[in-house]
């Protein structure tokens, strides 16, 4: 059974998260190809181009060879990138003021509208 990606999904972008954590391994595109399991090192220069669809079980199988998780290669987060609103809630002087923390938290939003609408 193939598990699809939601048909939004932004190949380009995972690609570029592909190249970044192959290039943190050490790995060349042929190199990462036989790891994952017969893949060319062409099919991987395509997949991180974001020229060619890449599933589920194929990002799985890069995600494991790579060390590191979906979530990293699909959307961008890391295990070690703390949550914004932890952040807020740690820094002293914003503690106590949920209203300037709520303006923050806005105005990211308002910032991660902007960059999808480019």
């Amino acid at each position: 059974m193939t598990v699809k990606l939601k048909d939004s999904v932004d190949y380009k972008e995972i690609g570029q998260r592909i190249k970044k954590a192959r290039e943190n391994a050490g790995l060349s595109q042929e190199e990462l190809g036989r790891k994952v399991g017969g893949f060319s090192g062409t099919a991987i220069s395509l997949y991180e181009q974001g020229e060619r669809k890449i599933s589920l079980e194929t990002i799985t199988s890069i995600a494991k060879v790579l060390n590191v998780t979906i979530e990293e290669l699909v959307e961008g987060y890391t295990e070690e990138t703390p949550s914004i609103k932890y952040a807020l809630r740690a820094d002293k002087d914003l503690k106590n003021d949920t209203n300037l923390q709520n303006q923050i938290l806005d105005y990211i939003e308002y910032l991660k509208s902007k960059k999808t609408k480019k």
